[in-house]
């Protein structure tokens, strides 16, 4: 047991060796640069944000956004134009001995877009270490919710203070862009120094969310800015009223960056799809829509995502498919149980995958009455699309799909059921070969 904590507490140290000469290397490159930064943070919606934002902002000034890092490693990583082979010892090394080179090379941008993730209140997994590896110009925060609260002890309150460190730590020439709706990040705005743009629904939002509606398959956000109405379409695209928020700050980032609501808002009708696996549309088998949402899941995405399909019309049935939401902590059972009764709300039958689902949720629909013969539950989400093939889909079907990354692998459902399956890899998120291997070995032995 000794033997095992050493080697443990040894990973432990070279780790932060490791993080530590990354980040002073990802300084080095920053200053040199000199760009303006953007920062994104938030339970929901922060790559959906980033997304947006390199969509506009790149119209206009040169941009680098940090697509596939928002960590203590993956922020540096990408800021030094690293990419690992995998994670082992070697490629770790590999990273060390390119980092001086990556910092001295002739790359430049105007604009940086840094999307961060907190995981936990303390370091290295915390905003106030983020704040260490960039020093952000523009602060976005989101919203708060129940994600990540395993770390934070199911404390929200905990969460909202952690990543309100992203405005709190700001100085009087730096902007800090706030959803001003998020009752938990109120308290913190009184410590904010720097200029402080809030968005919502609230008359003192410096840009106003007014409305939303759905067509089918067409979205439309409505906003308000300087006595001015702005209109927002979507056509083919599918977003729950929560992404007004996300639009908001996209708004406003790109404004403060003097890209006019009305340009912002022309580019990103033109131009902004939702990467993989959120929300996005394939075409299924026997004529039948999937609504992909499989990349990630929290309590409060799911239930934004079942309101969704609420309001959409379809000549079919509603199928929804639903993974464990990791990272939960003690809030675990009353979140599975509160998603598993919404869910009775939205769908003709109701596919569960995973423990969790299995363990909290099922019973809870089950006393609601809901049709016994309507809900099924599966350890993993292997062959589960081929069993709603085989006895649930018919033609003009909807099915949702929903669940969280490690352990759950709801793109293999989408997989199975879309009619066009050499698209996958364009289609479909985590497809690339590391993400493969990942699952093949989890799926060969799940209970590792």
């Amino acid at each position: 047991m000794q033997h095992r904590y050493n080697i443990y507490t040894m990973k432990q140290i070279f780790g932060r060796i490791i993080l530590e000469y990354l980040r002073i290397f990802a300084k080095i490159k920053l200053r040199r640069i000199h760009p303006k930064i953007i920062g994104v943070t938030g339970s929901v919606g922060k790559t959906s944000a980033i997304h947006g934002l390199h969509t506009v902002i790149s119209k206009k000034y040169k941009t680098k956004t940090t697509w596939k890092g928002n960590s203590e490693s993956g922020i540096p990583l990408e800021i030094l134009n690293i990419k690992l082979k995998d994670f082992s010892f070697m490629s770790w090394i590999r990273a060390c001995i390119v980092a001086p080179m990556k910092a001295f090379d002739d790359e430049s941008y105007e604009v940086l877009i840094v999307e961060m993730g907190v995981d936990a209140p303390t370091e290295p997994k915390n905003m106030e270490y983020l704040l260490k590896i960039i020093s952000p110009d523009i602060g976005i925060i989101l919203n708060v919710s129940a994600v990540h609260t395993a770390a934070f002890n199911g404390n929200v309150e905990a969460i909202a203070k952690e990543k309100g460190l992203l405005a709190t730590r700001m100085d009087v020439s730096k902007t800090a862009i706030v959803n001003g709706d998020e009752h938990l990040l109120q308290d913190i705005q009184k410590d904010i120094q720097a200029e402080i743009l809030l968005f919502g629904r609230g008359k003192n939002a410096v840009l106003r969310f007014t409305g939303y509606s759905l067509n089918k398959f067409t979205t439309r956000f409505t906003f308000e800015a300087e006595g001015k109405p702005y209109a927002l379409k979507f056509i083919d695209q599918l977003f729950f009223e929560e992404y007004g928020y996300i639009f908001s700050a996209i708004l406003l980032g790109a404004w403060k960056l003097d890209i006019s609501f009305a340009d912002a808002i022309h580019t990103l009708e033109k131009e902004y799809r939702l990467p993989s696996g959120r929300l996005s549309i394939i075409k299924g088998e026997k004529h039948s829509t999937i609504i992909d949402s499989s990349y990630n899941a929290s309590p409060a995405a799911v239930a934004a995502v079942l309101n969704l399909i609420k309001n959409v019309h379809v000549s079919g049935k509603k199928i929804v498919v639903l993974g464990d939401m990791r990272e939960l902590g003690i809030l675990e059972e009353e979140k599975h149980k509160e998603i598993g009764v919404f869910a009775t709300q939205s769908g003709e039958y109701i596919i569960l995958v995973g423990p969790n689902m299995k363990r909290y949720a099922l019973p809870a629909i089950l006393a609601t009455g809901f049709p016994k013969d309507h809900v099924f539950s599966f350890d993993t989400a292997k062959d589960v699309g081929q069993f709603i093939i085989k006895n649930i889909l018919k033609r003009n079907d909807l099915i949702v799909v929903k669940g969280s990354q490690n352990t759950i692998f709801l793109e293999t459902v989408v997989y199975d059921l879309m009619k066009e399956k050499g698209k996958a890899h364009e289609l479909l998120c985590r497809q690339s070969q590391y993400w493969q291997h990942v699952r093949k070995k989890f799926f060969q032995n799940p209970n590792l």
